[in-house]
């Protein structure tokens, strides 16, 4: 090809079956030719006698035209420029080697299809620059080999707003995941920000379990989240089904929908949302799980809303959120702390004055925070508590020796055992409190615990106490936002997990969840009866060997489980009526080790 070239028709090789090498002389001027439609042949292309395979776009160079490397199988990375810009349609189609892709900085605008069939891709970063991003410029990134994907970016309003009411269709695979990232933290909840007004169809395939559709939100296509095989739940705040949907479609079909348990809608709009989204009438629930006024908000509509939402549920709203709302003069200091008063964390708006109390948050802070035992809690930002009260009464085993944990008295059931998970951090417990955190699994299969020095933010925790304690009091405590995915322990045996919400019994057995019993062992919640659940502020143990039985033994710093009550042996065959030196022994039948 000539330095000179400035347009090329497309298909202009069409039956060019045996040509195999094409020559340009410099990648800068060929980005530049403008190419009027798809082209492609069986070879591969050159740029100073070396073939393309490891693409580097030169500085200088702000637009790859459409159909620039249309077909070229053989490039398997490709680096831009900062001075980037415009990458146009097609530009690289079916370029079926490349592995990743990093957008710099600047780029405005990707075009429609421009990395469709890049069947190898696992890795996108696309900058907060984007302004437009064309129709089905993602799709089939995934298809062969069939792998993960991940799409990482820094704005998400942005990344929306670009797509608009395109079909982007990022991938085209649910046997594997699709994952999002925003800043580095990969998002399972998806909280589509305020103000936007139109969504496309940017999320399918993606992972997400929940989705929250803002207020703002006026159109939606029914397959805005075909495919994402794992949501659960979708909350809608806006008092109108968007339009453009006759429903949500999550699997192949409306028949599909396998996944979804329901489709959350603000009280009062359940027969709005069910007149137009009648594909999905049978999901649409009315009330969200928590409370967050948009816009203008009166005293009468604040209170109406939380007493629709405590009325529907049963019980008061963990936080409402009033950050994006405009209070009017009716909304006083005594309507804020009536609604706080009931358990209720009210987030006010930035640089609100004279309205300050229990289990209020202004700027930042609040005067006391009152949190009780197996109480919902959520927040969606990090605060501090001046005064910090956590009521729950952690009952005190009966101890020898002014020792917390032995042998003796853990195996003959003197320690009261619980667990814990608690949105804040203690550096210090009260005397006579101990926390133990996962160690792994002992040789005899039992979940191992071992004490931990600090108590970590939404981290699970068995704890005992040698003396009754009701409370929990700190000052100056930073109180942490509720993750998207709670934090986690695990080893290759087991998973350690904590809540901060009740985790119903249908729920927990879905998770397959173990609870710990009076008797410290773990109790499958599958096998339990149907009013065993895990409470919030408490954690709950998942056996990785599907085998695992309806108990699970607990080993607490090397200490055996409970034997009380159980026909107990040792390895000559002799009963023991109650173990008291390190070993192996049997008991109903299956080896433990105390030791």
């Amino acid at each position: 090809m000539p330095h000179t070239l400035g347009e090329m028709k497309g298909r202009v090789f069409d039956g060019c079956t045996a040509l195999e090498q094409i020559f340009i002389p410099d990648i800068a001027a060929w980005c530049k030719v403008k190419i009027t439609g798809e082209w492609h042949y069986n070879g591969n292309m050159y740029s100073n006698g070396q073939p393309l395979t490891e693409l580097v776009i030169p500085e200088g160079v702000d637009t790859i035209c459409n159909y620039t490397f249309h077909y070229m199988k053989e490039i398997s990375k490709v680096t831009f420029p900062q001075s980037l810009r415009i990458i146009g349609d097609k530009s690289f189609f079916r370029c079926e080697k490349i592995d990743s892709l990093i957008i710099p900085r600047g780029v405005k605008s990707i075009g429609g299809q421009c990395f469709q069939d890049c069947r190898d891709i696992r890795y996108v970063s696309l900058p907060p620059s984007l302004e437009y991003i064309g129709s089905s410029a993602f799709s089939y990134v995934n298809t062969w080999p069939k792998h993960d994907t991940e799409l990482h970016i820094s704005d998400l309003a942005g990344y929306i707003r670009a797509v608009g009411g395109n079909a982007l269709r990022f991938s085209c695979s649910n046997d594997y995941e699709t994952r999002l990232y925003v800043n580095g933290t990969q998002v399972k909840e998806l909280v589509v920000p305020e103000g936007i007004t139109q969504l496309g169809s940017q999320f399918r395939y993606f992972n997400f379990t929940t989705v929250t559709l803002p207020a703002s939100l006026e159109t939606i296509p029914n397959n805005a989240f075909q495919y994402c095989d794992k949501l659960k739940k979708v909350y809608s705040r806006s008092r109108f089904a968007p339009k453009g949907a006759d429903g949500l479609m999550i699997g192949s079909s409306y028949r599909d929908n396998k996944s979804l348990q329901g489709i959350y809608v603000p009280h009062g709009s359940g027969s709005n949302y069910k007149a137009n989204w009648s594909n999905s009438a049978n999901f649409i629930i009315e009330a969200l799980v928590f409370v967050r006024p948009c816009g203008d908000v009166s005293a009468q509509t604040l209170t109406e809303e939380v007493d629709a939402h405590n009325n529907v549920y049963g019980d008061v709203a963990p936080y409402v959120d009033l950050t994006d709302a405009t209070l009017d003069e009716t909304v006083t200091a005594e309507v804020i702390q009536d609604i706080a008063d009931d358990g209720t964390i009210v987030f006010l708006p930035e640089e609100t004055e004279d309205i300050e109390g229990t289990n209020i948050v202004a700027n930042g802070r609040t005067q006391k925070l009152i949190l009780r035992d197996s109480t919902n809690f959520a927040a969606p930002y990090d605060f501090i508590a001046d005064e910090l009260v956590y009521q729950r009464h952690f009952a005190a085993g009966s101890l020898t020796n002014g020792k917390l944990l032995n042998q003796r008295n853990f195996a003959s059931g003197d320690i009261k055992a619980t667990t814990m998970c608690l949105p804040f951090s203690l550096s210090e417990l009260p005397q006579g409190m101990m926390a133990f955190a996962l160690k792994g699994q002992d040789e005899w299969g039992n979940a191992e615990f071992e004490q931990a020095d600090v108590v970590e933010a939404n981290m699970p925790y068995i704890v005992t106490s040698a003396m009754d304690i009701k409370q929990l009091q700190g000052k100056n405590v930073l109180v942490k936002a509720t993750p998207a995915e709670m934090p986690y322990a695990f080893c290759d045996a087991f998973e350690f997990h904590g809540t901060l919400s009740d985790i119903s019994h249908d729920d927990a057995a879905y998770e397959e969840a173990y609870v710990l019993g009076a008797n410290r062992r773990w109790l499958s919640v599958y096998d339990a009866d149907e009013d065993v659940f895990v409470p919030a502020g408490h954690a709950y143990l998942v056996p990785l060997d599907a085998s695992a039985g309806d108990e699970i033994p607990t080993s607490i710093n090397g200490i055996g489980h409970d034997t009380t009550g159980e026909a107990t042996y040792d390895l000559s065959g002799r009963r023991i009526a109650k173990v008291q030196q390190k070993g192996i022994y049997i008991v109903n039948g299956k080896k433990m080790s105390v030791k």
